[in-house]
């Protein structure tokens, strides 16, 4: 350039862009707002993990109870392993069909005798488990009802 000058409009560019990146006001807020995702969506979806599997375990145990009332109602085994599937169908697999997975519901209706003071009890042993894999949580959560229903 030989001795010329830059314009002033150019300069004072140069200036701005100078004290610009010379400038550490607001790096803070910016680490912060690139790193605050990173540590806060464990505490967000950790809780939510959590919420699903309960609500699972409550579904799983509603669909037993219903399962051990028919039972106390007088049906058989069969009847009462119907039930259960058909209940608990409406939000699981149920384990057994063509296609297994590792989450699928295990349902059980078993009849127990016992005798107790030389008289022999029958009853009905109604079960459901399966295992919850989160999102975020590193170890499957059992899940699972189990009800022994004393038949007449």
């Amino acid at each position: 350039m030989g001795g010329r000058r830059l314009p002033s409009i150019v300069r004072r560019l140069l200036g701005a862009a100078r004290a610009f990146a010379a400038d550490c006001r607001g790096v803070s807020a910016t680490e912060f707002a690139l790193l605050a995702p990173l540590v806060l969506l464990p505490g967000t979806l950790i809780p939510i993990d959590l919420g699903i599997a309960a609500y699972q375990q409550m579904t799983i145990s509603s669909a037993v109870r219903v399962a051990a009332q028919s039972a106390i109602e007088g049906g058989d085994s069969d009847d009462v392993r119907a039930v259960l599937a058909s209940v608990a169908s409406e939000n699981f697999r149920i384990a057994g069909s063509e296609t297994p997975e590792a989450d699928d519901l295990e349902i059980s209706v078993e009849p127990v005798t016992r005798a107790e003071n030389g008289v022999s009890l029958t009853y009905m042993q109604v079960e459901a488990r399966k295992a919850y894999d989160g999102i975020l949580i590193p170890a499957a959560i059992p899940l699972g009802a189990s009800m022994l229903v004393a038949l007449q």
